[in-house]
């Protein structure tokens, strides 16, 4: 009697791997599994009861009182300190934490209660050897730094921290910098001491980094704010190997360009030989791609964007196939005489320095490991068979 299928389990899906080698042993049966519905949550507007913890923040500048840190080891022994004299106050559920650092730093409590707050701050505590709290908002902290805050987008991997902060430190005194990964850059947050840094990039698109083009954009800027200095772009293609944003200064400033970039390859990470040109208008932008571009005694296109697709990733020509690109005929290097003459490689490995090219890509200079094994081996052996024996 032949059996019939059995459907309902995932061995008769047509993603599962058919059972042909069950050496007689009974097929398991995966038995369905059902997931109740989740209920619906009741309505929370018309609760009778409308519960919103509420907390209430202190801080306190430690660093303002001479010779507070000389009663602690450590940071923690004077948190643990702050902690116990404010554990009098029955609606102090916290533990301090500090924030900032040198002068701007604080250390920062919370209570569950507005009179344990009122009465913690209104004056300074001798317990604390004078440390004196006061009302702290911490939304408000926030959002003052996020009205100081430059975001920096295309950032080069290899840019550092350190580049970074120095180049935008000239609009003014940098408080915070912090960076995160996205895709082949790094994106940046900085904040300034005042906002009057932000006003002297107001109308920036982008700053030269280390002969890279970074853009610039106020965080408190909204994403259609954001967007509108995206919106005209050009591509600027036909750039020879190895060009940067540095080299390509000159043309900016000729057909008004607010930024321009040359992204990067995944595979190698060199510049793709186009360059992305942004504008402030579209009449800007026509008008740039109508001007005839050349560098380096090569002429150069205009296209759209969307057309980036269709040009070759090694010269940037439309229609061009990368694997016949002539791109890839190298100029001839000078000659190196010890590639093809044995005699000389001996001798350069022989009398030059260690540091010399000539060395340094000489075959002779790192002996083959079988060879060099071998004749260390021999002469260990000849060396054994010469000593006399002892009787």
């Amino acid at each position: 009697i032949t059996s019939q299928p059995d459907t309902s389990s995932l061995d008769a899906s047509q993603h599962a791997p058919a059972n042909t080698n069950d050496k007689g042993k009974s097929p398991e049966i995966t038995p369905a599994v059902s997931f109740p519905e989740r209920a619906a949550s009741p309505d929370a507007s018309q609760a009778a009861i409308q519960s919103q913890p509420t907390l209430f923040y202190a801080s306190a500048a430690p660093n303002d009182i001479e010779g507070f840190w000389n009663h602690f080891a450590s940071n923690r022994d004077a948190y643990d300190v702050v902690d116990q004299q404010l554990s009098l106050f029955s609606s102090y559920s916290s533990h301090a934490t500090c924030s900032e650092s040198n002068d701007l730093k604080r250390i920062i409590v919370h209570f569950r209660k507005k009179e344990d707050l009122d009465k913690a701050t209104a004056s300074p505590m001798d317990s604390l050897f004078g440390l004196h709290f006061h009302a702290y908002d911490p939304q408000a902290i926030k959002a003052a730094e996020h009205a100081r805050t430059l975001v920096v987008t295309n950032i080069p991997l290899f840019i550092t921290d350190t580049l970074l902060c120095g180049t935008f430190s000239r609009y003014g005194n940098i408080t915070r910098c912090h960076t995160r990964l996205s895709k082949l850059y790094r994106t940046a947050y900085i904040t300034f001491e005042s906002t009057g840094a932000l006003q002297n990039l107001d109308s920036t698109c982008g700053v030269l980094c280390g002969k890279h083009c970074l853009r610039v954009c106020p965080a408190t800027f909204s994403p259609d704010q954001c967007a509108e200095r995206r919106a005209y772009v050009a591509l600027l293609a036909g750039l020879s190997r190895g060009t940067i944003t540095v080299d390509l200064a000159e043309i900016a400033d000729e057909i008004s360009a607010k930024s321009i970039n040359v992204p990067f390859s995944m595979n190698s990470y060199n510049p793709k030989p186009y360059a992305y040109c942004h504008f402030a208008s579209e009449t800007a932008m026509e008008n740039a791609k109508s001007i005839s571009c050349a560098f380096k005694e090569v002429g150069l296109t205009w296209h759209s964007p969307d057309e980036v697709t269709s040009l070759c990733h090694r010269c940037g020509r439309p229609n061009c196939n990368p694997d016949r690109c002539g791109s890839l005929s190298r100029p001839g290097r000078p000659s190196r005489p010890w590639q093809s003459n044995d005699k000389l490689r001996a001798l350069y490995n022989k009398h030059l320095p260690p540091s010399h090219p000539a060395k340094r890509h000489n075959r002779f200079a790192r002996p083959d490991n079988n060879n060099d094994g071998y004749r260390r081996t021999s002469a260990s052996r000849h060396r054994s068979n010469s000593r006399p024996t002892n009787r």
